[in-house]
């Protein structure tokens, strides 16, 4: 059996995402519509999580994309450090002025990456939520991890 299905406002780059390279489909794409031709094969194929095997909703489940979990996290992290942009801004700044310190060239590298951390957390700091206990907690861990190494000799 052959299913001719038009599926309105979703682009190729929307189904490629959601339906990735099937061997079974073919598109073609106006202004206002994508088309897509599938010979139905009543064993199960591959398709990604969250898209229904039931042909009669396969237009409804294109059209609206599963939960993404990267996406959630994404979302929720930018409440507490604000956007991402502006983290990569301040943290790429401050690494800089590390980098350019006189002590830099001569330190372990797990004092260069606890510092790098540090200042990653700082900057979620200032970009976003000052308040968010965890960011404080990890700039003492990391402080913590060469501080424990230095004085005891014991590395985690």
């Amino acid at each position: 059996m052959i299913t001719n299905t038009t599926i309105p406002a979703i682009t190729p780059e929307e189904l490629k995402a959601l339906w990735p390279d099937h061997p079974a489909h073919k598109t073609e794409h106006t202004e206002d519509s994508l088309s897509f031709t599938t010979m139905y094969d009543p064993k199960p194929w591959p398709f990604p999580e969250g898209i229904d095997y039931d042909w009669n909703r396969l237009a409804i489940d294109l059209n609206t994309p599963p939960p993404d979990s990267t996406l959630a996290v994404l979302d929720e992290r930018a409440k507490n450090y604000g956007k991402f942009s502006g983290i990569g801004q301040l943290t790429q700044t401050f690494k800089e002025i590390m980098r350019q310190a006189p002590s830099w060239e001569t330190m372990q590298p797990d004092q260069k990456e606890s510092l790098e951390m540090i200042v990653h957390k700082l900057a979620r700091i200032l970009n976003g939520n000052p308040d968010y206990a965890d960011s404080w907690v990890d700039i003492a861990g990391y402080a913590r991890l060469v501080s424990e190494r230095l004085e005891t000799g014991l590395e985690r």
